[in-house]
């Protein structure tokens, strides 16, 4: 998940892809698997079960 990095505002106006990803690919899915993340709390942003 490149996006992972980007997982707090550093300036204003800036995304937090990493939400935005997790929340993309866990659309219509029933659970998520990483390999690696970055940091776990991303986790949390999945809409099913997410494990790393």
């Amino acid at each position: 998940m490149g996006y992972a990095r980007q997982d707090k505002k550093f300036n204003d106006g800036e995304p937090i892809s990493a939400r935005a990803m997790a929340r993309a690919l866990s659309t219509g899915a029933d659970r998520v698997f990483t390999i690696n993340i970055h940091d776990t709390s991303i986790l949390e942003h999945f809409r099913c079960p997410a494990k790393n």
